[in-house]
């Protein structure tokens, strides 16, 4: 009789935790149980449930959300007497503080070499950036930040090599209209690049020299590829 009771007891309770088919309101389930997607269930889930409900309908711009992006670029110019080629990196991270405002950084990494001087740059600095959404696809993503980026260029020959060091601080701004795809997005616009400080040290057989670069203001159009997480993976609790 005792294993009788025990097995009706276990029975009872699995029949209380399993999952029971055929409803359509919340109603037609016993005790605390849940009609989800035609099934009676147990609230034992319901957290995991809603936080997975929560992050599948999150999206670009939301707060919470971490962005990585970057581009890569890659030029060649040919001249008379010789050419050179350009390979730019520029990694970086975006995180959302409230909705669609995000801070982040970015570093890049440039290299320069063919008939001139060899050029190996590193740069790094803040940026700040406002998603203004227009739709499920479309967004505008103005983005801006200060970098501050340091150039070697060395130059060998027949005659005496020379190197010189380039130090510059500058503005950085750009506005791409992004086309999103699921978590990634792609895009285009206008970019400001804007020096507010330069300056070249070179270095040969006579010594070294200091001198302030020239400064300049330039307009272009600038192309962003990245993607968003909901959230830090370590953030999202268990299971």
């Amino acid at each position: 009789m005792a294993v009788t009771l025990i097995s009706t007891l276990a029975m009872s309770w699995w029949l209380g935790q399993a999952p029971v088919a055929g409803c359509t309101t919340d109603s037609e389930c016993k005790g605390e149980r849940t009609c989800v997607e035609g099934v009676c269930r147990s609230p034992a889930g319901r957290p995991a449930r809603d936080r997975d409900l929560a992050q599948s309908t999150r999206k670009f711009g939301d707060k919470g959300v971490i962005s990585p992006l970057g581009s890569i670029s890659l030029g060649y110019t040919s001249y008379n007497g010789g050419s050179t080629t350009n390979f730019t990196f520029a990694p970086g991270l975006l995180y959302f503080v409230i909705d669609n405002l995000a801070v982040g950084g970015q570093i890049q990494l440039n290299f320069q070499s063919g008939g001139g001087p060899r050029t190996v740059g590193f740069g790094l600095g803040p940026m700040v950036g406002y998603n203004i959404p227009l739709d499920s696809r479309f967004s505008i993503f103005p983005s801006g930040g200060l970098s501050l980026n340091v150039n070697n260029n060395s130059l060998s020959g027949p005659g005496p090599s020379t190197s010189a060091t380039n130090t510059s601080l500058y503005f950085d701004a750009n506005v791409p209209f992004l086309y999103h795809v699921g978590n990634y997005y792609l895009g285009v616009g206008p970019n400001l690049f804007v020096s507010l400080y330069s300056s070249a040290a070179t270095g040969g057989p006579l010594g070294t020299a200091s001198r302030s670069a020239s400064r300049n203001v330039a307009v272009g159009v600038s192309t962003v590829l990245g993607g968003w997480l909901p959230g830090w993976p370590w953030n999202r609790g268990p299971r």
